[in-house]
């Protein structure tokens, strides 16, 4: 048996197997941007996907550009309504977005948790230089996370 025989055995008995395997597990990951994976609380529609995320300040410096797209960010709770817990405040450190979730028929707990990371789907909408997200779904993330 020469060189080039033993090194095609070697090759198909052990290596091809072995990036057979390596291929498979690979797909394993990709499902990191479901956010059911993400411990939490959720709030009307839950949300399933964090692929396309958009930035809070994107649609603060111009909200014309998403009137009446719908859209999922992630941002830090600034404050809840504290009576019916009906909107929210949703900031990325440099920008605020106001989140209104009476439209749609729900709510979070009222005046509670602030300083949470949350992530919120659902569609712009402008009215003159006024603008918010009109929320379908809401999902606030436990405090260690």
């Amino acid at each position: 048996m020469n060189l080039t025989t033993k090194f095609s055995a070697i090759f198909n008995l052990f290596l091809i197997p072995l990036l057979a395997t390596t291929l498979l597990f690979a797909g394993c990951n990709k499902d990191k941007d479901k956010v059911s994976e993400i411990k939490g609380m959720d709030f009307g529609e839950k949300i399933t996907n964090l692929s396309e995320l958009t930035s809070i300040s994107s649609i603060v410096k111009l909200p014309k550009n998403f009137e009446g797209k719908k859209v999922t960010v992630k941002g830090i709770i600034a404050s809840v309504c504290p009576s019916s817990g009906c909107n929210l405040f949703l900031g990325d450190g440099a920008d605020q977005i106001k989140v209104d979730l009476k439209e749609n028929g729900f709510n979070v707990p009222p005046g509670q948790n602030a300083g949470h990371i949350a992530f919120v789907s659902g569609t712009v909408r402008v009215n003159g230089d006024q603008f918010k997200i009109v929320g379908t779904g809401v999902k606030i993330l436990e405090k260690n996370d």
